[in-house]
């Protein structure tokens, strides 16, 4: 499969014109490379493109794209537009694929309901998460940056669950007097947490760095024979940050 091929794959199943109209789900730089190497990465900032150029990398796929709306109006816009002029330079070509992957069927949260093992799945219209039912094991509050919660931990069994990866406190707000019992997000705002207490709900707050769940979707759909495909995660980037 060339980087071209992987690009029209990908283009199909999460269609650009399926993003929500705020977002910049984008292809930068469509002159793709001959170049078969290949990164998944979450998002795209200096140190990933630095990387790209080290591992001459052709093709970069990333969850989020560079910025979200008028470039002009963005406070690092001089960094943008230094990553845009570093990826023309050194022939790598950008598709960031953000909301228009949340909503799929193939995309974020139906990827993180079924890594949970929740069963009987389904999309809540008009929302981007989606409801399960299932039993929260003890070894998801290793993904959690803070747990938040009304009820015990052990009390997690056999519930209905809504989980939307990345920052869900809109959607909360608006389903707490739905009969769901567990609330599974990215980011919570604290007023949220705090009146979902009246409610007698359970948040789970388990940080955005979940949707690094991206990186093996996408992993799986174009991993073959034909290409060098590299991954980074957000805790290895922190770590060769820190260095």
């Amino acid at each position: 499969m060339t980087n071209k091929e992987i690009v029209s794959l990908l283009l199909k199943i999460y269609p650009l014109n399926e993003q929500d109209k705020w977002d910049n789900s984008s292809f930068i730089n469509n002159k793709i490379e001959l170049s078969k190497n290949v990164l998944i990465a979450l998002d795209v900032n200096l140190q990933v493109i630095q990387y790209c150029i080290k591992n001459k990398i052709g093709l970069l796929i990333t969850h989020h794209p560079m910025y979200i709306g008028d470039i002009n109006e963005q406070p690092n816009k001089k960094n943008i537009k230094k990553m845009i002029s570093l990826c023309k330079k050194n022939n790598i070509s950008l598709l960031s694929l953000h909301t228009n992957f949340d909503k799929s069927n193939k995309g974020m949260n139906i990827g993180l309901a079924k890594k949970l093992e929740l069963t009987s799945i389904k999309k809540n219209k008009n929302f981007y998460g989606v409801i399960g039912r299932g039993t929260i094991k003890s070894n998801i509050f290793n993904l959690c940056e803070y747990y938040q919660s009304n009820k015990e931990i052990k009390n997690l069994k056999d519930k209905i669950i809504y989980i939307c990866g990345g920052s869900g406190s809109n959607e909360i707000e608006l389903l707490l007097d739905d009969k769901i019992d567990i609330f599974i997000t990215g980011e919570v705002k604290w007023h949220v947490f705090n009146n979902s207490i009246n409610s007698d709900k359970t948040i789970i707050d388990i940080g955005h760095q979940a949707e690094k769940i991206f990186i093996d979707i996408i992993y799986d759909l174009i991993n073959n024979n034909d290409n060098k495909i590299f991954k980074i995660y957000p805790e290895q980037l922190i770590i060769n940050i820190n260095k």
